[in-house]
């Protein structure tokens, strides 16, 4: 596990980032302090790291849950900013509509030729940023999702000749709502 990993925990209805820990560095291990409220509460949880891709999980905190304690096994994967031959640098934000970085907002990458799930990326929880690396000359969907907004979807055909594309969209909140 990196040094400077960081982990947040985001409110998901007020989008305010409720908890920053560290884990121990012997041990890996962290402790997060959730309130689940009256009527429980869903958190996004970032995991980031200088040089890494971020990674977000989404936890439901029910109401009156108990101390309960959860592992999770992290495979944080180096971000390879030595861009290979015919590869291109793709980077971007997310953010709401009145400019705030949405924590925790995942870009989903396909092959559009065998629709095949390439891999995906999350953005990171105090900038809503993203990058990563794709082949050139090829044809990908990119969909952007964030709980409680409405996803986009893209279809981008990333040219020979383009070396680095930045990609900055704003989703919508969502008025369908589960009840």
């Amino acid at each position: 596990m990196p040094a400077d990993i960081r982990i947040s925990a985001t409110d998901i209805e007020t989008g305010a980032i409720v908890q920053e820990v560290r884990p121990n560095s012997k041990t890996g291990k962290y402790v997060l302090t959730l309130n689940a409220g009256s009527n429980g509460k869903k958190y996004i949880i970032n995991f980031e790291a200088e040089g890494y891709q971020p990674i977000s999980e989404e936890i439901t905190i029910e109401p009156g849950a108990s101390y309960q304690e959860i592992e999770r096994e992290l495979d944080l994967k180096p971000i390879n900013f030595e861009k290979a031959l015919g590869t291109i640098a793709v980077n971007g934000s997310i953010n709401n509509s009145k400019g705030k970085a949405i924590p925790g907002a995942k870009i989903i990458v396909k092959d559009n030729k065998t629709s095949n799930l390439i891999d995906t990326y999350y953005t990171q929880s105090d900038s809503g940023i993203y990058h990563f690396i794709l082949q050139r000359g090829q044809n990908y969907n990119l969909s952007y999702e964030a709980d409680g907004y409405l996803f986009q979807s893209e279809n981008v055909m990333f040219l020979r000749s383009l070396l680095i594309l930045r990609l900055t969209k704003t989703l919508c909140w969502s008025q369908l709502r589960q009840m």
